[in-house]
C-alpha cells in the first residue's frame, strides 16, 4: 500500500499506519485528531493532507524521515516528539499552533526557518540539534523550555518580545548568536546560554 485516501474519517487512532514503510501519500480532508504513533516509522511518507486536524498526539510523525514540508493549518497542539528527527524537513507551517511539546522537531537537522506566531510556550528540547536552523519566530512565546534550543549552531539572532522565563541550557551551545532580545524577562536558568 503506498496511497491511502478517507475522506469521511475525523480520527486517525492510535498505530493505525505504524510502519508503514511503503505508504507514500495520506488524505484524510476530514480528520480533526491524530492519536499516538499513527505513522510513526512511516520511512517512505512524503505527502500528507489533513487541512481540518487541530491535536496531533505523541509521537504520531516520528522518523517520517522522507518528508520535506508539512502543513498543518487548523492544529493548535503538538505533541511529544511529533517531528522528531527528520533529515529532509526543510519547511512548516503551523499558524495556529499555541503550544509545542518536548522533544517535538528535535535534530529536525535541514530545518532553516521557523514561524509560530500564536505559540505561547516551547518545551523541553523542542527544537534541539535543529543545527541548519537561522532564524525564527515566536512573538507570543511567554516561556522557554530546557534546552529548547540546545545546540543550534547556526541560530544567529533571537527576539522572544513576551517570553518571561528561560529555562535552563534553552540556548545552551548556540555557537553563532550574536544578538538576543527579551524585554520581560525575569528568570534565566543555569547555563541558558
Amino acid at each position: 500500500m503506498t496511497s491511502v485516501n478517507f475522506p469521511n474519517v475525523s480520527i486517525v487512532n492510535i498505530n493505525v499506519f505504524d510502519n508503514c514503510t511503503a505508504l507514500i501519500s495520506a488524505s484524510f480532508p476530514k480528520a480533526t485528531d491524530i492519536s499516538d504513533y499513527a505513522f510513526e516509522g512511516c520511512t517512505a511518507l512524503t505527502s500528507i493532507y489533513f487541512p481540518e486536524v487541530t491535536s496531533i498526539c505523541r509521537n504520531a510523525f516520528r522518523s517520517c524521515t522522507s518528508l520535506t514540508t508539512i502543513s498543518f493549518p487548523k492544529l493548535n497542539i503538538i505533541g511529544y516528539r511529533t517531528f522528531e528527527k527528520y533529515s529532509a524537513l526543510t519547511s512548516i507551517n503551523f499558524p495556529n499552533v499555541t503550544s509545542i511539546s518536548d522533544y517535538a522537531f528535535e535534530n529536525c537537522t535541514a530545518l532553516t526557518t521557523i514561524s509560530f506566531p500564536k505559540a505561547t510556550y516551547i518545551g523541553w528540547n523542542a527544537f534541539e540539534s535543529c543545527t541548519a536552523l537561522t532564524s525564527i519566530n515566536f512573538p507570543e512565546v511567554t516561556s522557554i523550555g530546557s534546552s529548547a534550543f540546545y545546540n543550534c549552531t547556526a541560530l544567529t539572532s533571537i527576539s522572544f518580545p513576551k517570553a518571561t522565563d528561560i529555562k535552563i541550557r534553552a540556548f545552551y551551545n548556540c555557537t553563532a548568536l550574536t544578538s538576543a532580545s527579551f524585554p520581560k524577562i525575569t528568570y534565566i536558568g543555569s547555563s541558558a546560554f
